[in-house]
């Protein structure tokens, strides 16, 4: 476990080497060791970021927006 102090941002570094960050404004982020990011928001959004550049977002309501990296946007409505 590390603590920036100057950003206030706990770091935790897990058996399987994993990362999670804990913000002060309560956003948490998983770095798993595969390059991907798992985001979740203070609202309840998540966010996965692809290594291809892909974002696949769901926001509290269900809906899902995917982003491709050449530009196409996919919403799922929930």
């Amino acid at each position: 476990v590390y603590y920036y102090a100057a950003t206030k941002t706990t770091q935790v570094t897990h058996q399987d080497g994993m990362q999670t960050y804990h913000f002060p404004n309560k956003q948490i982020e998983n770095h798993y060791t595969d390059g991907r990011k798992e985001i979740t928001f203070p609202d309840g959004t998540t966010r996965m970021v692809h290594l291809d550049g892909t974002t696949d977002t769901t926001f509290v309501d269900g809906v899902r927006v995917i982003d491709y990296p050449d530009g196409r946007q996919q919403v799922i409505q929930a």
